[in-house]
């Protein structure tokens, strides 16, 4: 299976120190302030039929890169089929699929995300392969 990818990348990093970095995306969050991001050579998503987002879970959401980057270009998501793919520190999910939902137009059409806790990755490529393929059969 071939896909391309791209990496969504903020312009102010976030700190090395991870108390350092909790606090601004904290901040981030509870002042709806989210991080400036890159896009500059973002490509037309007009080829893509299935877009796949992969992001960690901060605070029971999408991490605050991935929130933005659905507010600025959920709407480009439009007629296409979405899914996400996370890690979290044992929580699940949170709010993922309510987010996705928001930020994106009605006409996408979003599917069962994936989610799993960060200290497990390792154990379940084969369940990710599993969910993989069902989102690529999917119509």
């Amino acid at each position: 299976m071939r896909a391309d990818r791209y990496e969504l990348v903020v312009q102010q990093p976030y700190p090395a120190n991870y108390a350092a970095s909790v606090a601004r995306a904290t901040e981030e969050r509870e002042s709806q302030q989210w991080p400036i991001l890159d896009l500059s050579d973002f490509p037309s998503l007009d080829q893509y039929q299935l877009i796949l987002l992969g992001h960690p879970i901060w605070a029971m959401t999408p991490a605050n890169p991935m929130y933005q980057f659905l507010a600025q270009m959920g709407q480009q998501l439009a007629n296409k089929r979405v899914a996400s793919f996370s890690t979290n520190a044992g929580y699940g999910a949170g709010d993922t699929q309510i987010v996705l939902n928001k930020l994106t137009p009605a006409s996408t059409r979003m599917l069962p995300n994936y989610t799993v806790h960060d200290i497990e990755l390792a154990k379940t490529t084969q369940a990710f392969k599993q969910w993989l393929q069902k989102m690529v059969i999917v119509k």
